[in-house]
């Protein structure tokens, strides 16, 4: 019996070719790897030509590390998590099961680019996420033996117009304007107020000077007659 396992878990299933995934700059993606009669054996997550361990990512056994993460479900399948996608990503991935006679792989084929959309519009307003997934479809390398299912799914950020609101700081600067603007239009009035009192005791100071004048000068004829 021990023999019929090894046989079947290193010759398990057909080759077929790799699945193309997409995902944009600084966002994530999820690949789910299948296999069978592998439900205890390790698992990881390698970029190629994946030969050696510095060309491996995650593996079920470790902690993660970085930007990826390898959950096994125990149960057909395990799931690889990229977050922050970078440009330089791109590249061939090989989903990988650590057999005891010969490891079998699962080609992925990542390609990751700016997102035509956030390079057209910039927009301050908020966002709803929507979920959106790619279908997915068997594939491994010739040379390799097991049929994978591969998915990648992205969240995309669009603008919400219903959930548009006034920024706290731009209504206080309003309320700010308004106040300096009512404070000048009092100071201004208050300073022509006091001009006009001004010209009017200057007046009234120099109508009396002439009176007083005229009185003396009719004073003086008087004496003089």
């Amino acid at each position: 019996m021990l023999w019929i396992w090894i046989f079947l878990s290193g010759f398990g299933d057909s080759a077929t070719d790799g699945t193309d995934i997409h995902g944009y700059f600084g966002k994530g993606a999820t690949i789910i790897c299948s296999y069978s009669w592998a439900s205890t054996n390790k698992k990881y997550f390698c970029r190629d030509p994946c030969k050696d361990s510095k060309d491996i990512l995650v593996k079920s056994d470790q902690s993660p590390t970085g930007r990826y993460t390898l959950k096994d479900s125990g149960e057909g399948t395990f799931t690889v998590n990229i977050t922050d996608l970078q440009e330089s990503d791109s590249g061939i991935y090989w989903c990988g099961v650590d057999r005891s006679v010969k490891d079998t792989y699962q080609k992925v084929i990542l390609t990751v680019s700016k997102d035509p959309s956030e390079s057209i519009t910039t927009s301050t307003q908020p966002y709803k996420d929507i979920q959106t997934s790619t279908d997915s479809h068997t594939i491994t390398p010739a040379g390799h033996s097991e049929s994978p299912s591969v998915t990648a799914s992205k969240t995309t950020r669009y603008p919400s117009p219903d959930d548009i609101t006034l920024s706290p700081s731009i209504t206080a600067s309003v309320n700010t304007t308004v106040y300096i603007l009512y404070a000048v239009g009092g100071l201004l009035i208050a300073v022509i107020i006091f001009a006009v009192g001004l010209v009017t005791v200057h007046q009234y100071r120099k109508k009396n000077q002439d009176i007083r004048k005229l009185d003396r000068l009719h004073a003086a004829q008087s004496k003089q007659r």
